[in-house]
């Protein structure tokens, strides 16, 4: 998991601990560990913004990217939706019916299967109930409090303090083979954004699938086909 989530290291919350600049480190130190040079990266929602981040840092370790249902523009029931979960979400759950619950109602639709690995992995037993993995003031962080005007580029942040407002312009510096997956019923990616994502990087191309935000659950097998596809083509 990234900092600040599941079982990883949660430092305090300062100006720079949860900074893109802080996941990319992180990124490159797994790469190094396991000694790979250059790979096909991939990253979803805010792991998408990481990654195109990683990119821009070291486009010599990125044969191609995916990003999957994410943009410098939040459509607005997606940014409602953001805000309001994350300031609403109860820190203790009483036991594991009481956070499916919670889990049904916030993300309808989903299988059971779906919801009992939501709440293996979103979710720590404790002796008082269950807890989130997550730290609510690390993912604010990370986010960059989308609903924010301080920070325009909200969840796809690839700047430092005194370049807010210029991710389009970086976005035209990402020249490796990109491929760009909107859920054509996402209230976060909206047409119009993923549209100019494609103009605006020389080297990319967009595929919609039938489903919301979490592509991945939505359609694993259609996703899963179309990044190996992709892949294989950038490889060639």
């Amino acid at each position: 998991d990234a900092r600040g989530h599941g079982d990883s290291v949660k430092p305090p919350v300062t100006s720079d601990s949860y900074a893109p600049t802080a996941f990319v480190a992180d990124a490159a130190a797994i790469l190094d560990a396991y000694g790979l040079e250059q790979v096909f990266l991939v990253g979803h929602s805010m792991g998408g913004g990481h990654a195109v981040a990683f990119t821009l840092a070291h486009p010599e370790r990125v044969r191609a990217l995916v990003i999957i249902d994410i943009g410098p523009t939040l459509e607005p029931e997606g940014l409602e939706r953001t805000t309001r979960l994350s300031a609403t979400r109860p820190e203790l759950f009483l036991d594991r019916t009481d956070v499916e619950r919670y889990l049904r109602e916030t993300s309808p639709g989903y299988s059971d299967e779906i919801y009992a690995h939501r709440l293996r992995w979103l979710f720590r037993r404790t002796a008082d109930g269950y807890v989130w993995r997550s730290s609510l003031a690390a993912l604010s962080r990370i986010l960059g409090n989308p609903g924010n005007p301080g920070n325009p580029d909200g969840p796809l942040d690839l700047s430092g303090p005194s370049e807010r407002g210029q991710t389009w312009e970086k976005l035209a510096s990402v020249t490796v083979p990109t491929l760009l997956v909107r859920g054509t019923r996402s209230t976060y990616l909206g047409v119009a954004t993923a549209e100019r994502m494609i103009a605006t990087m020389p080297d990319a191309r967009l595929i919609e699938l039938d489903a919301g935000h979490n592509v991945q659950l939505d359609q694993p097998q259609a996703l899963a086909d179309a990044v190996v596809a992709f892949g294989r083509s950038a490889a060639s």
